[in-house]
């Protein structure tokens, strides 16, 4: 994983709902689709903003992001709610991939 130490407070706070919304569905693991849709959510968020100056329909991916992510496997059983969570793979990736962008932008912090 990354730095935290790295990362805009807004990137920290994405992370934590990407996190809330894993849980709420059920999931053992916290992957893109998590982050993009807690970015999504941010109130005056940049990712938003920006997807929309592309002609995106913030309500059309906030539909498809949460039936993408109704659609997974739930974890149940005993030991479900103990609230651990992992990374997935490609989190990790998109992660450390930002984190090579930032120094190419010769930029300290990691930011949405």
């Amino acid at each position: 994983m990354i730095d935290m130490e790295r990362t805009t407070r807004k990137v920290q706070e994405a992370l934590q709902s990407a996190q809330s919304l894993a849980l709420r569905f059920g999931h053992a693991e916290i992957d893109g689709e998590h982050l993009l849709s807690a970015l999504l959510e941010q109130p005056d968020g940049l990712a938003g903003s920006l997807l929309e100056k592309i002609a995106t329909s913030l309500e059309t991916l906030k539909s498809e992001l949460r039936h993408e992510l109704e659609s997974r496997p739930r974890v149940s059983g005993p030991g479900a709610d103990s609230g651990q969570l992992y990374a997935s793979r490609r989190l990790g990736q998109l992660l450390l991939k930002a984190s090579d962008e930032a120094g190419q932008l010769k930029d300290e912090y990691i930011s949405v």
